[in-house]
């Protein structure tokens, strides 16, 4: 074989090439359209895609990418006279598949993974992750909707071994339902509760936990608090994850040290979310935000879910070289899953671990994966991006493509993926690479290095005192939570009051003002549900910190109440003003109050009822019908439209009109309005006609003063019961969470 003088001009070969050739299929025979550039081996010229190739750029004589193969070696007239075909080993039928031939590429430790440093005792500040024969078995398909309906127990994960050292950054890249997901959350303690996990997990060289601080876990799509600005939202969750042993300038110097490692200095002034002066952040910046609160407890390990998830090819780039300087400059441990890398991103990958359907393809150097699949007889074709061609490879769903006639010129179109696999598996297990991790994760799992400790908590006053704060100031900016129904609120009641303006006080007069009090209470109840699309955004923040360990659930529960009191007063207040007077209520400052206190109370009940069917039903439309749902029968069942003596007793009486709320409010209003007002008679020389009887015939309601503060009283009562039911949602979430942690030790120690 002689060496491969790379073309003079890139694009006038490409150019004559397709002149000759005309336009050539795609690799994965998907019909797409490429141009072919023309290299010259031995005098010979042989065709090849260079869709992924810049023009003007120059081929590495030496790369093992332009070494020739001894089966690619063609005439000058085939190449005029034949159509152009990959540069591929022609494939025997499927069933002789160990008789395909190998190519010239021998695969050895020298070529495709470097000689490891010397096993070193983990430093301390950094954390060493082995793991050996873990699977996973489930039977929620482990998230996969194709194996979802499968109801025995499945392997999701199959004797996957590995390790991660610190300053390197391991991408585990498989395609969908590979089981990439479910590796990266075995190593993390993210595991559904439906999963089982078997194997062995070492953390420098203990199996233990990870400790709260020593890790971060980023989601493929982190929540972020829209209506903060970049600062404000680094600087709350500085003050929620860092101990409260550090002093304050110490933890604003990490929020600025982050915001410089991420390259935010020019957004931090800007709001995260849409506003009328600005857009918000993109994506890319959202990212690089994400990664910021992250790394703010300088973590020694960095999981990330597919971390260019819903990026462009060039923000993906940017966030693959600061994860792979964040591994080099923190010495931090990166593993993070992908689906596919570009081939501006390929250069950047340290570390590959490829699966296919659970099984691990290969694990080392991403550089030695292309000598691995072309020692097993599928080389990458030149100029095409590797991770292309490893999942085109080992991607079961490309079948019913590959399967196109057209394409039958492809090697692995001749030949299913399943065999195709079991090359590739056994190929790696055969290898000196494989006997090279297995080598060394033994050694890594016997060297035993420092125990990695929690950092520590923030105190309980100034984790309440920031989550008070920080709800006040996104309650205060954000649009739908409050002025909104402010604003709908005031021109409703408005309304109400212009109808029902001035009824006077005469015995006519009751069932007008009845009919104001009952439209006023239950129409500003549900106007309350125009509030909770932002409350389903601070619910999906707080689950999000609580599986953190960055907040608990009491203190969110009592911030969130303190923190919506002072916006409740103000709606409460003006609505009041607003319908009270027009309608020509009794004129007295204590009731008045009454009725103010009243209408607080049902804002306290509607937030907490909320919240909690937010916990519940996360989806905004699902919860707000189900809001209304609840209400309407609240609203049917408070002794307006059918006295509660009528009702069927089971069921409706008990236990349902009891638990509406709405019931209580206007008891309590009427009893405000009547108790003790006395009307003349129509009837000359009759007695006057006492408030009382009416409005014991008319509601049944109690016709004493004191009625209407217990009714009060039940208010209260039942605005706290809400935010008890949404503690014990929230609680639930956390027990679950901890169940998870506490199965995954279980699993390791057995």
């Amino acid at each position: 074989m002689g060496d491969v003088s790379p073309p003079p001009d890139p694009i006038s070969s490409a150019q004559s090439a397709n002149e000759r050739h005309g336009p050539s299929r795609s690799p994965l025979g998907l019909g797409t359209t490429i141009t072919t550039t023309t290299i010259t081996v031995q005098d010979h010229e042989i065709d090849c895609p260079s869709s992924d190739v810049d023009a003007g750029s120059q081929l590495n004589p030496d790369s093992p990418m332009t070494k020739p193969l001894p089966h690619v070696v063609a005439t000058a007239s085939q190449a005029a006279a034949e159509p152009l075909k990959p540069v591929f080993a022609t494939p025997p039928p499927p069933p002789l598949l160990q008789d395909i031939p190998r190519t010239s590429v021998i695969f050895s430790p020298s070529n495709a993974m470097e000689a490891p440093d010397p096993i070193k005792k983990p430093e301390k500040g950094s954390a060493t992750l082995v793991w050996r024969d873990v699977t996973v078995t489930t039977t929620g398909g482990g998230g996969c909707k194709r194996q979802v309906e499968m109801a025995p127990p499945t392997k999701v994960l199959k004797s996957s071994t590995g390790f991660a050292r610190p300053g390197s950054m391991l991408s585990i890249m498989g395609s969908a339902c590979s089981g990439k997901n479910i590796l990266l959350k075995s190593l993390a303690g993210q595991l559904p509760n439906s999963a089982k996990l078997y194997g062995e997990i070492r953390l420098n060289g203990f199996q233990q936990p990870l400790p709260h601080g020593t890790y971060a876990y980023v989601r493929a799509e982190e929540e972020l608090i829209e209506s903060l600005t970049v600062r404000e939202h680094l600087y709350y969750s500085a003050l929620l994850q860092l101990p409260s042993r550090l002093p304050l300038s110490k933890k604003l110097s990490q929020v600025d040290a982050c915001i410089s490692e991420m390259d935010l200095e020019e957004l931090v002034s800007i709001r995260i979310g849409c506003s009328h002066k600005t857009g918000g952040l993109s994506r890319f910046e959202r990212k690089r935000l994400s990664l910021a609160v992250h790394m703010l407890s300088c973590p020694y390990l960095l999981f990330l879910e597919e971390p260019t998830y819903g990026l462009d090819s060039l923000a993906g780039v940017l966030v693959i070289a600061t994860l792979r300087k964040l591994a080099s400059t923190r010495q931090c441990t990166v593993i993070m899953t992908m689906q596919q890398a570009t081939s501006h991103a390929w250069p950047l990958l340290d570390q590959l671990c490829l699966l296919s359907n659970g099984t691990t393809v290969y694990f080392g150097p991403s550089k030695g994966a292309l000598e691995q699949f072309a020692n097993a007889g599928f080389p990458c074709p030149r100029l095409q991006n590797p991770t292309d061609h490893f999942l085109g490879l080992i991607d079961t769903s490309l079948d019913h493509v590959n399967s196109d006639e057209e394409s039958g010129d492809q090697m692995w179109s001749q030949i299913e993926s399943s065999a195709v696999l079991r090359t590739l598996e056994a190929t790696f297990q055969a290898s000196s690479e494989a006997e090279l991790v297995q080598s060394l994760v033994v050694q890594l799992s016997e060297n035993e290095g420092p125990v990695l400790e929690s950092t520590g908590h923030p105190g309980l006053l100034i984790c309440i005192s920031v989550l008070i704060w920080r709800s006040c100031v996104s309650m205060g900016r954000e649009f739908g939570y409050y002025w909104l129904r402010l604003l709908l609120s005031a021109v409703l009641t408005l309304c109400i009051g212009t109808m029902y303006f001035n009824l006077g006080h005469s015995v006519d007069s009751i069932r007008g003002r009845t009919a104001a009090v009952f439209v006023t209470i239950s129409f500003l109840g549900m106007l309350s549900i125009v509030g909770f699309p932002a409350m389903v955004k601070e619910v999906k923040i707080i689950y999000q910190e609580i599986a953190q360990r960055q907040t608990g659930v009491s203190k969110f529960i009592f911030a969130n109440m303190l923190a919506s009191i002072p916006f409740l007063l103000v709606l409460a207040f003006v609505c009041s003003s607003i319908s009270y007077f027009l309608i020509g209520l009794h004129p007295m400052f204590t009731l008045f109050m009454y009725f103010v206190i009243n209408i607080f109370m049902c804002f306290a009940i509607m937030d907490g009822l909320m919240m909690f069917i937010a916990t519940i039903l996360p989806k905004v439309f699902e919860g707000m019908v189900a809001t209304l749902s609840i209400q309407i029968l609240m609203l049917l069942l408070a002794g307006y439209f059918r006295l509660a003596d009528d009702l069927p007793k089971p069921v409706w009486t008990y236990p349902i009109s009891y638990l509406s709320f709405y019931t209580y409010s206007i008891q309590g209003l009427l009893q405000n309005e009547y108790v003790g007002v006395t009307f003349p008679s129509t009837i000359p020389k009759a007695p006057p006609i006492s408030a009382q009887v009416t409005l014991q015939n008319a509601f049944q309601a109690p016709d004493t003063m004191l009625g209407k503060w217990v009714n009060v009283l039940i208010l209260a009562v039942m605005a706290i019961g809400y935010r008890v039911l949404v503690s014990v949602s929230f609680l639930l979430f956390q027990a679950v969470t901890l169940y998870k942690h506490k199965s995954l030790r279980r699993s390791q120690n057995e």
